[in-house]
């Protein structure tokens, strides 16, 4: 067993440090004042002084700065994190008390502890090397208890900890720091989505529904002074980064329809719904994670805009007729990007009918110059459901679009898309 300890001085939440440590460890056990983490099974994943390294980043994420101790059993390296230390020889004789009980405190040892510091003991390692026989009838039986808790410290019970179903992080407000304006609410905001990630990714999961609640002042006049707003995510997010672009589109929309009416008292991120991350080693020379989570960002903030409905990949089937050939992909998915396509990725719905006047084409309202041509290319077929042929050409104008038309048997020629 090899166990670290996270010794925190000052009231603080355990929980959301706990579960962002699940990205090193499963093994973790939180105390009133400390998380302890079981690495000794995970020395071929990482080095322990890197380890430490990553704690220390972690905490700073947090705004805090625990004691940090190392050693192989709980108890030990809970007492090396309060006193400092790097050997089990010199922790003073007080360390007793988190051998008898490194979960929960205690003042059962206190008359035992006064006793013997009054005798000159002032050490954990003098306390051992007195007489067994005599302990109990010089100290009590808390004594026997403490030597032995002590002697068998790799087995102390492990209670496990278990994260809670959803994750929240909520920021109050004093009184001269509320706020009403979105760039500086965005910038609080960065700090409890960041650790509401952190967490996420201790459980190896993405976002996929989110809720952001905002607390305003009570006045009378407000009718409304607590604000929820649920995001669903068409690809899950994992980074705060592309969840904060996000959720600047979706208050900029709203606070135009609705501006806050009083100074914001707190603010709530909770992720309501998350899906496995299924995440790989990062390619130290490509950088095809941070596309894919670019890519997703950007669908996300795409239907949170135009609607779910209207943001699909366009697949390709095989038909001959071009405005047939492709169907829906309800759930786009991150690819590497594909060479130049020689169709347009736009299509009219109707083709339109063209006119030729000199060097311009004239298509509904719009005009174009024409550079150059190129074709014919002729496509025909489907006999059997509504046959067609048609030669298409494309052409460029001098603006630099690219348009595709086509030419029907009656010589009728159509705009049928754009080149992207």
């Amino acid at each position: 067993m090899r166990v670290v300890v996270l010794l925190y001085s000052n009231p603080t939440p355990l929980s959301p440090i706990a579960e962002a440590c699940h990205q090193w460890t499963p093994q973790i056990s939180i105390s009133h004042e400390a998380v302890f983490l079981e690495i000794g099974k995970c020395h071929r994943l990482y080095r322990e002084e890197s380890l430490l390294l990553r704690l220390q980043v972690l905490n700073k994420r947090f705004g805090i700065k625990p004691k940090i101790g190392v050693a192989n059993d709980p108890p030990t390296a809970l007492a090396m994190a309060r006193f400092q230390v790097s050997q089990r020889k010199v922790l003073p004789i007080e360390a007793a008390l988190d051998y008898f009980s490194p979960w929960k405190p205690t003042d059962v040892l206190n008359t035992m502890i006064a006793s013997l510091k009054k005798l000159g003991i002032l050490k954990l390692e003098d306390f051992l090397s007195l007489p067994a026989k005599t302990l109990s009838s010089r100290f009590g039986k808390e004594a026997i208890e403490t030597t032995r808790r002590i002697q068998e410290a790799d087995q102390t019970l492990w209670p496990p900890f278990v994260p809670k179903e959803t994750i929240l992080e909520k920021m109050e407000m004093e009184p001269e720091e509320r706020l009403t304006r979105l760039e500086p609410l965005l910038f609080l905001t960065k700090t409890i989505i960041d650790r509401a990630m952190i967490r996420l990714k201790g459980r190896d999961k993405k976002a996929s529904l989110i809720q952001f609640t905002l607390e305003q002042e009570a006045y009378s006049k407000i009718k409304e002074p607590v604000r929820s707003y649920s995001i669903p995510l068409s690809v899950p997010q994992g980074r705060a980064a592309g969840l904060l672009t996000i959720l600047k589109d979706r208050l900029e929309f709203e606070w135009i329809k609705n501006p806050l009416a009083a100074p914001l008292v707190s603010i709530t991120f909770q992720i309501l719904e998350a899906v496995p991350a299924q995440e790989t080693e990062r390619d130290f020379f490509h950088q095809k994670e941070e596309e894919k989570e670019a890519w997703g960002c950007l669908v996300s903030r795409l239907s949170e805009k135009l609607g779910k409905e209207k943001v699909f990949i366009a697949s390709g089937i095989e038909r001959y007729l071009p405005e047939k050939n492709w169907i829906k992909q309800e759930n786009p998915s991150f690819k590497q990007p594909l060479p130049f396509p020689s169709r347009p990725l736009r299509l009219f719905k109707s083709p339109l009918a063209i006119t030729f006047s000199g060097k311009n084409l004239y298509a509904g309202q719009k005009r174009w110059e024409i550079e150059a041509i190129e074709g014919p290319e002729r496509l025909s077929g489907e006999w059997w459901l509504e046959s067609f042929e048609r030669d298409y050409f494309k052409v460029t104008s001098r603006s630099g679009e690219a348009l595709w038309i086509y030419k029907t048997a009656g010589s009728q020629y159509y705009l049928h898309g754009i080149f992207d």
